[in-house]
């Protein structure tokens, strides 16, 4: 099961220095340590080795504050019997407290023991929960527990929570002893106080201040006999029901291993102890994520600092440039150096988790917290990146069996299979389709997958999803993509394996697409999904994230012959589905934005490997993907930074110095208006900077409002090539043509007022050519466009 709120610490502690567990959200009192109350628990110190390294995540030993004092108010005394008379106040229940749990005062308790006699655990438990504990117990998938025994044990923890926390372990018991037969209850029970973690509310009934299974200065147990027969029936119960597993139990036995052990040895459960060298493997193991996180982290200021770069002015450029200025950009030793350095570290990382993959499997079972988590996070990252087949081959093999050491620790990683089969079978698809023949790499992603088609228990279900997803994917290659369309239509619905499945069909479908030349039903294919709304866009963002992923990190001629073009063929089919301003508004073009700059700079960076392949690989309205990823406000002091880049590559792809200084001065409002509003092309826009400077770079603060222009264009239906070759010619009928068209356009601006319609700005003109008529011939070639166009 899942631990809820068991969640890691994300930062590392000092060496050998506690660190501050997380407090339960439903219990705002700060608990001693488990046992710290009585000075005779020395001898149920932990068996384990010192804890002697900081982890990246994991559970700290369990050092909260001291306990707040007892509250003052006027109280009923309900003493636990047995409980020394100088540690009774500490478990005073208010009067209120004692009426909510008893119609009368609780009747007497099992006796105490004599010190010196120490009852067997194991004998506690009764006889038919005793007879279902078996040395190396299997534990069981969760069963569906009845609705009435869920409802009450919810009602009873509500009211457990209200009580001081001295008092629940006392109140535990009896609630468990009264529902004594009704498993359910019990299992549900447990599970609710298992909720908080390794640290929160079961363990204080085990082994907190006033905990059952201390032992007081006097060698005495904290609670009778009954209470730990009824705890241990419970969670014997919890185990049959699936609600709790034995890794689970391991995880609160690393907080107080002395009284765990006895419980665990009691349940028939070992005690798990990490295996020789596991120091050194999780160490390892972590230095490598650490590195590979910062690669990452400076790898990800690089794709920003590009990504700012090309916003706004990249809307300038034509796909060539836009292309070249990548590679220029990326293969600056500089910047070359940051990534190559990224994929070593993954490289780096996938080496040293197959390494010691055995010894991080035995360590995780023995503390999920701490180990466990090193583990899940560099598996997580894996399968996020070029080196996805090993997280996914190893992840496969947890999740195919619930019940194994492995399967029973990823019960508490929440999303690990979204992040894991999700994501590292698209990524795992698009780097054997970089590495090998279509037909190799869909037999060796089905080998490491195969652990799912023998799936047991609650995961047994992935059979049949691995099995259409298998079918989707060879249905595509062979040019039928119904089924693709269909996974897409139930994207919220699906697994995370059919989602990466999903994702894996595309990409082996635009692969095969390209061989057999069918790259116009795919495409067609594929706008259709990503104009269907955020499901289909979703799918075809993952297939150029994990496309793109492989990209960076190969940069070889392999990659670029066989899937770029594949890539570029996903890249523009997304961006003519999609109306990314209307999508912006309606959806979360978040992971588009990020998919498309992706797919944009690998392309780039390719470029070189493939002289043959045609250039474009990205369709125009990807620019305003990029420029929406470059809506982060550049500080002032780094705009002469910003400046110098942008001159600097674009003289490395050959824009001469006059032209450079306009495309980097060109107002952001005026480019919108002359490429998307007009729809005029980015080599004919740089045409027009190279003629009329003024015209790009003169916004509203110097004097030329350019909306009524726009609005007359529209309202005479000039657009594209045409608006171009008008802005281009209308300046005849003055000595500077460049100054005559931008003085008409100037003289329109002003005077249009309210003008719509074509016979409004017929009027305006008309009125403009007897005020300038040294302007005459500029505005006949207005309305000699207008002509052209009725």
């Amino acid at each position: 099961m899942t631990i809820k709120g068991s969640k890691p610490v994300t930062t590392a502690s000092a060496v050998g220095v506690a660190r501050k567990p997380e407090a339960p959200a439903r219990v705002p009192e700060h608990k001693p340590a488990p046992g710290a109350g009585h000075a005779a628990q020395s001898h149920f110190e932990s068996t384990r080795r010192p804890g002697n390294r900081a982890r990246l995540e994991g559970a700290a030993p369990f050092t909260p504050a001291a306990a707040s004092p007892p509250p003052s108010q006027p109280a009923a005394a309900v003493v636990r019997p047995g409980v020394p008379v100088e540690s009774s106040q500490a478990v005073t229940l208010t009067a209120a407290q004692a009426a909510r749990f008893f119609d009368s005062a609780p009747g007497t308790t099992g006796k105490r023991r004599t010190p010196g006699e120490s009852p067997s655990l194991q004998r506690l438990l009764s006889s038919d929960a005793r007879a279902r504990t078996v040395a190396e117990a299997t534990p069981a998938a969760m069963r569906a527990l009845d609705a009435d025994s869920k409802a009450q044990a919810e009602e009873d923890f509500q009211r457990l929570m209200d009580a001081h926390y001295l008092a629940r372990p006392y109140l535990t018991a009896t609630l468990l002893e009264e529902h004594a037969g009704d498993p359910d209850y019990q299992a549900h029970l447990i599970g609710l106080l298992a909720e908080s973690g390794p640290e929160g509310e079961l363990q204080n009934v085990v082994a907190g201040f006033e905990g059952l299974f201390i032992i007081s200065g006097a060698g005495e147990y904290q609670g009778s006999e009954a209470h730990r027969e009824a705890l241990l029936g419970a969670l014997q119960a919890a185990r049959d029901a699936g609600v709790i597993n034995d890794a689970d139990l391991q995880a609160f036995a690393q907080v107080a291993p002395g009284v765990w052990g006895e419980v665990l040895g009691a349940l028939g459960v070992q005690v798990a102890q990490p295996p020789s060298g596991a120091d050194a493997a999780v160490s390892e193991v972590e230095q490598a994520t650490s590195e590979y996180e910062a690669a990452q982290e400076e790898a990800r200021k690089r794709d920003e600092w590009l990504a700012q770069q090309l916003a706004d002015m990249g809307d300038l450029l034509t796909e060539e440039q836009k292309q070249a200025y990548i590679n220029a950009y990326r293969n600056d030793p500089e910047n070359k150096a940051v990534y190559d350095d990224l994929e070593a570290k993954a490289a780096r990382l996938a080496e040293v988790v197959q390494a010691n993959a055995s010894v991080m499997e035995a360590a995780a079972y023995a503390d999920p917290q701490g180990d466990g988590a090193a583990l899940r996070k560099a598996l997580e990252l894996l399968a996020d990146s070029s080196h996805a087949a090993v997280a996914l081959e190893m992840g496969a093999r947890y999740l195919a069996d619930p019940t194994s050491p492995m399967g029973q620790v990823v019960a508490h990683w929440g999303d690990f299979e979204t992040k894991v089969l999700e994501k590292g079978i698209a990524n795992a698809t698009a780097q054997l389709l970089a590495d090998e023949d279509p037909e190799t790499a869909f037999a060796r992603l089905q080998e490491l997958l195969e652990p799912l088609q023998n799936a047991k228990g609650p995961a047994a279900t992935a059979y049949r999803d691995l099995k259409d997803g298998l079918e989707a994917i060879q249905q595509a290659r062979a040019g039928n993509y119904d089924r693709l369309t269909q996974l897409a239509q139930r994207w919220d619905s699906a697994s995370p394996l059919m989602r990466g499945l999903a994702v894996a069909g595309v990409a082996f479908g635009a692969v095969s697409a390209i061989a057999a030349g069918r790259e116009g039903d795919f495409a067609g294919m594929l706008q259709g999904l990503a104009s269907a709304g955020e499901r289909g866009a979703q799918l075809t963002a993952g297939v150029l994230q994990s496309m793109s992923i492989v990209g960076e990190a190969s940069r070889a001629a392999s990659f670029a012959a066989k899937l770029a073009p594949a890539l570029g063929l996903v890249a523009n089919a997304t961006a003519l589905g999609i109306h990314l301003n209307q999508f912006a508004q309606e959806q979360n073009p978040g992971y588009l934005i990020a998919a498309f700059g992706d797919a944009v700079g690998v392309l780039g960076s390719v470029l070189e490997l493939t002289p043959a392949a045609p250039v474009g690989f990205v369709v125009s309205g990807i620019g305003a993907a990029i420029s929406a990823i470059g809506e982060l406000t550049v500080a002032p002091f780094e705009a002469a930074k910003l400046n110098d880049a942008r001159k600097r590559y674009l003289e490395a792809i050959g824009v001469s110095p006059e032209l450079s200084q306009v495309l980097r001065d060109a107002d952001p409002e005026r480019i919108e208006e002359l490429r998307h509003e007009l729809g005029i092309s980015a080599e004919d826009v740089q045409a027009l900077a190279v003629q009329m400077p003024s015209l790009l770079t003169e916004g509203t603060n110097n004097g030329l409002y350019f909306d009524p222009v726009v609005e007359m264009f529209k309202a005479y239906g000039i657009h594209g090539d045409d608006a171009y070759a008008l802005l281009s010619t209308m300046g005849n009928g003055n000595e500077d043509p460049s100054n005559s068209t931008l003085v008409v356009l100037l003289n329109i601006s002003r005077e249009a007022g309210f003008a719509q319609t074509p016979e409004d700005f017929d009027r305006l003109l008309q009125r403009l050519r007897a005020q300038l008529p040294e302007h005459a011939s500029t505005i006949d070639a207005i309305l000699a466009a207008r002509d052209a166009q009725a």
